[in-house]
Order: C-alpha cells, then structure tokens, then sequence
C-alpha cells in the first residue's frame, strides 16, 4: 500500500468513479470529492471495504478556489502527501449557438473546467516534486478537434482545449522532475453527463449530440466502464509511463 495518496475530483460516477476504483486497486489511499455529501461519503466507504485502502471524502464547490485549495490540505493532512492527481470534474456549460447562449455561464464553465485544474494541480505539485515521483491526468474530453467535433457546446470544447495546452506547458515544466502530466481523452461516454443540458436545449445541434452519446451508452454501461481502453490506459501509464508529455487517447 502507498504512504502516498491518490486525489481524484468528480468521484462518485461514471469517470471519476471508476479511476478512483483503478487507484484504490492498486493501493492508493484514495482523497475524492464531489457535489453531494451522502454520495462521497457512499464511494469512500465502499473503496474501503472492497479494497482495504483508506480514504477521505468531502463534498467541495470546486469554483471556490480556496475550497479546492483546503480540499487538497485535507487530503494531505489525513492520508499523507499526494502522489496522483486525477481532475475529472468538469460541467458541459450552456449547450446552443454561441450568440444564443448566456456568456456569463459560459464564462463559469471555463473557470471550472481549466481554472480549477490548474489550481488543484499548483496545490499538488509541490508533493510531487518533494518526492520526484508524481502523476497528472487531465480529463481531455470527447470531440475535441477534428471532424467529430460536438456542436453547440463550445464553452466545454473550448475548455478541454485549453487543458490540452495546459497540460503540454504544465509538462514542459516538470521536464525531468519525475513528475508527469496527460490528457486522457475517454470519448464520448454514456454516462448521462450530457443528457440533462442535452434535452432541456431544443437547439438544433441537439439531435447530433443526443445520437452520439445514444450510439456510446448502446455499447457500454457505466458499471462496465473499468474495461475501456481509456481506463486500461490509466492504470497502465500510472505504473509504466515514464518520460515526456503527451496525449494519452482511447
């Protein structure tokens, strides 16, 4: 079992949930958060008692930086310093055109998506450094770039491009410092992540992003995501990855 522990954000479904599953796996004392007390508090124990590690649970507004900031404390202060950090919490953001859609939302989706990333990691960093070993993974999305581009939802697109860059300065940095960061990029997931927005829009593009996420949940349940390449990917490069940076993909 590690004296170092495992941070993972968004942890109690879908993505979130199952890294949080793949570290406890491999003996990590896990830290997670989410929005709902009761369901924190359900995942942290049930890591516990399937996997015989110990954890810490705490229902954070990640948008409070300096909530996000003592979340990472707390983490340290009851299960040692952090080795692993996985920022998985994110929001899709208003899904319409652009012109139609409220900017100050908008706005709000980008300082969750990328700003709080960029904040969990500056907490976690020092820790990692201290020991020359630590890992980052950044939650890139699905759709971004390409052809197969999501319509109608471009604080979220522009978000997870953002992250891409700010994995690949953030890496640039650690060069050599044994500490390494990536962007995972899952795909798109039938997780119901996009449901709700989805079908409380009516804006055209919504049929395309409804049979996208449809054709995904056709192939795969939550409760089944552990076997997707994405996942054998994390557990993989959490124990084997060692030089450079880069993108990680399904």
């Amino acid at each position: 079992m590690s004296a170092r522990c495992a941070i993972v954000t968004g942890a109690t479904r879908g993505i979130g949930r199952r890294s949080a599953e793949a570290l406890a796996e491999r003996g990590f004392p896990v830290a997670l958060c989410g929005r709902t007390a009761s369901a924190v508090s359900a995942v942290a124990d049930e890591l516990t008692e399937r996997y015989g590690v110990a954890t810490y649970g705490q229902a954070v507004e990640l948008r409070d930086l300096d909530a996000a900031r003592r979340f990472v404390d707390a983490a340290r202060e009851h299960l040692g310093p952090v080795a692993v950090l996985v920022n998985n919490a994110a929001e899709l953001g208003p899904v319409g055109a652009l012109h139609r859609v409220d900017p100050v939302a908008w706005a709000a989706t980008l300082h969750l998506d990328v700003a709080v990333v960029a904040a969990l990691s500056a907490a976690c960093l020092p820790d990692m450094l201290d020991a020359g070993w630590g890992r980052i993974v950044n939650m890139a999305g699905g759709g971004v770039g390409g052809p197969s581009m999501a319509v109608g939802v471009s604080a979220y697109t522009t978000s997870k491009l953002a992250v891409c860059g700010l994995t690949e300065a953030l890496g640039n940095e650690l060069d050599g410092t044994g500490v390494v960061v990536v962007a995972l990029a899952p795909g798109t997931i039938g997780t119901g992540f996009m449901a709700g927005a989805i079908d409380a829009a009516g804006f055209p593009g919504a049929d395309r992003l409804r049979a996208m996420a449809e054709a995904q949940g056709q192939k795969t349940k939550a409760a089944e995501l552990v076997g997707l390449p994405s996942y054998q990917t994390l557990s993989n490069w959490l124990a084997k990855y060692k030089v450079g940076t880069g993108w990680q993909g399904s």
